[in-house]
């Protein structure tokens, strides 16, 4: 008998009765232990068993698998951490015990293919599908093992190659191919082996056999750019340059393909440009290797797509359209996703007494902005409502709906409500109906409201004068006070079922990228959503793929931007801080090029190629990136402590202590929190993230390399669009190079931004000019009228919190204190003098005492030249500015006023020479 009629046989001999048919199954076992199928007929009876074991012996052993399993997976966890530090020699120590582990399993004779079942290791439905498809004439069935084999061999053949043994390399990941044959990541690996070892022909036959299951445009490009590199060997220039840039069709947001590239062109001195498609279709028929993506897989994931979304099995559904939307971007499958995603999605209209009925759960998420709305927007919701209010008293019949917009709600579990959008409208009516219900002595019939963004209880908030919430009852009240006492239940019913919604509610399968779509695709008279607050949902969305418990982690986002908003006085640090310093961090971790230090981060994570719409890096594959997020939140926060309560509270160097806001006026003012970076950085590596770290050798180190910063862009402020590309290029390269941190030799970041002036094929013709002919540039003018200022205060005791609020942040907290840039030489009386637009006719003065003085010489004319400084002198000594100070205490009277501006001038220029140092001597040279 065949293995199939041995089965039935036995089947046919149970009972019914478990514990009878345990002992039936065991003594077969028994029987057929010597059989030559007797491997397969065992398991297939152990199997039988385990279906019959009671619900108890289940649990038990379930939990004892569970805590194998989690033993394995905190020593493979141990292993990536092991490796993120770099020391493989450590880390093959600790692989070693795994292989010996999973090795001891395959002696035993676990997880071993018979000649019923074949055991394997794939990590997703794609790569046990492709499996399936591409072996269907096998009549074995395919099983998984519990025991992470492939993932085993896979780091062990990787820290091998790193150590250099790359035949010892070799065996282990051709172990890991045997356990995930699908899996392209190991495929790639064992083919560098053979490109190690020298075997460039074999390297080139796995890698177009990897395009038989690539199914990730990610993995095509790599393809192609293993074919650049075969080609590159072989000197082969027109192939190697066609396929790199073939890659790009598949990936172009890596700089692999584009350095290959450019070695290309700087060996050859060949012109670079794309083969034309006929090029491309020969060099493919005479290498054998396709130039679109395998249709087996498209067909497949489409198929499969198809079929899960006619079964209403829609994760799936999308599982697979996904895979097959990023290898062709075909229009009708990204039809079929759209469609997916609409079904999850109902609408209705409902009045207020619909929306705020008592029966309903609401929840506040985390990713939500707190409750801002003030003064503003309450006024202009209750004038709609009064206008509206008083039609209805008049005709209460004929009175059309107000519509306030569009809510959004999520469906969760326990028939809550998640609040989409629409959350100020909702607390600000819910707090005008909790007045009215106090007003007339009724019962507060509203929905219960559980606030996830800070837990706040709302009832308790309300009632807070403190809060929003509180001040925006009083503003309510205050309203509601002004409605005659007889019309309130009028205007109670009226707000019920006069004001309208729309309601969309979106079932908890929808993904909140979805969710951000929906809200992105409609007008409401809500506050919009900004890239920060867009950036919560998307950066929640991303990192939890694969994880249901996505509350947790926007809480945790939603903490880290509360955290860097938690200083009264924060030198105007808020989310976009936190955003900048973590894009400089991603930046630093990955091979993106320079020109995303410029790119807004709206661009950089949002982009059709941004970072959120892209694969995770593999540099970044092991990174807890909400981890990192979180560090840098409490960076910033221990750093604004430092700065405000210890550091700037004293004098020392100004120039230095204003780095980061000085970048920030330099022409490249999105490089301005570059500061906070380079602290992170120095925290991180020094693990000093836990505690508290920041002190002055910290500070020290991030200033100085601030202002090498702001010195070298600003040099470069009034340069064309084409030289910028190498500004940020150059930065990129000296700032976030790998095998160096910046602060560890500031001298050397020095000498290599000297480096790139002497190399730079530009004049600099308009620095020079702002230096030797005082002729300003717009976008530097700030910036120099600032370093005056603190050239001013070196002499004094000033503090640098005082000359940082003074020149940077004042008008942000007192707009009575905001600057503006005074001419002492009026231009209407002086146009003819070659320094009325110079820095020593420059000074700050407060914008009320400016206009003041404007309003008192506005019709003084040239004749009345002395009459003009008089006034402006009398009006200079009401100013609390250290600079204005300064200029009062030097000048003398008896002296012409056109002479003394020329001598101040003379003295500035040479400060900022002075200043400026070696960045000053290149340029000079180069002009």
């Amino acid at each position: 008998m065949d293995y199939q009629e041995i089965m039935r046989d036995i089947a046919s001999g149970l009972t019914g009765e478990n514990e009878k048919d345990i002992q039936y199954l065991m003594e077969q076992m028994e029987k057929y232990k010597d059989h030559e199928l007797g491997k397969e007929i065992i398991r297939a009876c152990g199997r039988l068993i385990s279906g019959m074991l009671p619900e108890e012996k289940v649990n038990e052993l379930a939990n004892a698998f569970e805590k194998d399993n989690a033993e394995i997976e905190n020593e493979l966890d141990d292993l990536f951490s092991t490796l993120q530090s770099g020391d493989y020699n450590l880390a093959l120590g600790k692989v070693e015990k795994l292989v010996e582990k999973a090795e001891e399993l395959i002696s035993a004779g676990m997880y071993q293919n018979d000649s019923v079942s074949d055991y394997f290791c794939f990590i997703n439905p794609m790569q046990e599908l492709l499996y399936g498809y591409r072996h269907r004439d096998s009549k074995k069935d395919i099983r998984l093992s519990n025991f992470p084999f492939a993932t085993i061999y896979f780091f062990y053949g990787n820290i091998l190659f790193e150590l250099g043994r790359y035949t010892e390399a070799n065996v282990a990941l051709e172990k890991a191919k045997r356990w995930n044959p699908m899996d392209a990541d190991i495929a790639f690996e064992y083919a560098e082996t053979y490109k190690a070892m020298g075997d460039i022909e074999t390297f080139l036959d796995y890698t177009i056999e990897i395009f038989n299951f690539a199914y990730k445009s990610e993995d095509l490009a790599r393809c192609y750019r293993n074919l650049g590199y075969y080609f590159i060997e072989k000197k082969m220039w027109q192939e190697a340059i066609a396929c790199e840039d073939y890659s790009l069709n598949f990936d172009s947001n890596t700089d692999a393909a584009y350095g290959e590239l450019f070695y290309i062109e700087q060996t050859t001195h060949l012109e670079i440009k794309p083969a034309p498609i006929e090029t491309m279709k020969k060099f493919s028929r005479k290498y054998g290797f396709p130039l679109e993506p395998n249709e087996d897989v498209v067909g497949l994931a489409i198929a499969y797509g198809e079929n899960s979304a006619e079964n209403g099995n829609d994760e799936f559904a999308k599982y697979f359209l996904n895979i097959a939307y990023d290898l062709t971007h075909f229009d009708e499958v990204k039809q079929l996703l759209d469609e997916l995603e609409r079904k999850d999605i109902e609408s209705k209209t409902e009045t207020l007494a619909d929306v705020l009925c008592s029966s309903k759960n609401f929840i506040i998420p985390a990713y939500q902005r707190p409750y801002e709305w003030g003064e503003k927007e309450i006024n202009e919701l209750t004038n709609t409502i009064y206008a509206k209010f008083c039609d209805y008293l008049e005709n209460e019949e004929n009175v059309q709906f107000l519509m306030f917009g569009i809510l959004q709600f999520g469906k969760i579990e326990n028939h809550s409500l998640s609040i989409i959008d629409g959350h100020q409208r909702i607390t600000t009516f819910y707090i005008l109906k909790s007045i009215l219900a106090e007003r007339l002595g009724e019962e507060n019939n509203l929905p219960k409201v559980m606030n996830q963004i800070n837990n706040a209880d709302i009832v308790k908030a309300i009632n807070d004068k403190s809060t929003n919430y509180g001040k925006n009852k009083e503003l309510l009240d205050k309203f509601v006070s002004g409605i005659e006492k007889k019309n309130l239940e009028s205007f109670q019913d009226f707000i019920n079922k006069k004001i309208l919604f729309v309601s969309i509610f979106v079932s908890e399968t929808a993904s909140i990228s979805t969710l951000l779509e929906i809200f992105d695709s409609i007008n409401t008279t809500g506050l919009k959503l900004d890239v920060k607050d867009i950036f919560k949902i998307k950066f929640c969305d991303y990192i939890c793929k694969n994880s249901s418990d996505k509350n947790s982690t926007l809480k945790k986002i939603n903490d880290a931007y509360q955290q860097v908003n938690s200083l009264e006085e924060n030198y105007s640090v808020n989310e976009n801080v936190l955003l900048d310093t973590f894009r400089f961090y991603l930046i630093s971790k990955t091979n993106k090029s320079g020109d995303c230090l410029r790119m807004s981060n709206n661009k950089f994570f949002f982009d059709e190629k941004g970072f959120f719409n892209s694969p995770l890096p593999d540099e970044l594959v092991n990174v807890d990136l909400l981890k990192v997020f979180e560090d840098i939140s409490a960076c910033i926060l221990e750093t604004q402590n430092y700065l405000m309560n210890t550091r700037d509270k004293n004098s020392g160097n100004l120039i230095n202590g204003c780095s980061r806001e000085l970048l920030g006026i330099s022409g490249y003012g999105n490089l301005k929190n570059m500061y906070f970076y380079l602290v992170f950085i120095q925290c991180i590596n020094g693990k000093k993230i836990d505690n508290t770290v920041i002190d002055n050798t910290v500070i020290d180190n991030a200033e100085q390399l601030t202002k090498l910063l702001w010195q070298y862009c600003s040099l470069y402020s009034a340069s064309y669009s084409r030289i910028v590309y190498r500004v940020f290029t150059n930065i990129k390269e000296i700032y976030f190079s790998e095998n160096n941190n910046p602060y560890n030799n500031i001298e050397e970041v020095k000498d290599d931004l000297i480096k790139t002036l002497e190399k730079e094929n530009f004049d600099f013709v308009g620095f020079k000019n702002v230096l030797d002919k005082s002729v300003f540039d717009n976008r530097t003018k700030n910036l120099f009228l600032s370093l005056s200022y603190i050239d001013d205060c070196k002499s004094t005791n000033e503090t640098i919190y005082n000359v940082k609020n003074t020149i940077f942040y004042s008008s942000n907290q007192e707009p009575k204190k905001a600057l503006d840039i005074e001419h002492i030489l009026s231009h209407s009386l002086y146009s003819d003098n070659e320094y009325v637009d110079s820095l020593g006719n420059l000074m700050f003065l407060e914008r009320t005492i400016n206009r003041q003085l404007g309003a008192k010489t506005k019709n003084l004319n040239e004749v009345n030249k002395q009459k003009d400084i008089e006034t402006k002198l009398e009006f200079y000594k009401k100013s609390t500015l250290q600079s204005v100070e300064n200029f009062l205490n030097n000048y003398d009277k008896s002296h012409n006023i056109e002479n003394y501006i020329a001598d101040r001038n003379i003295a500035k220029t040479e400060f900022l020479k002075n200043l400026y140092g070696e960045f000053y001597e290149v340029i000079d040279k180069k002009s």
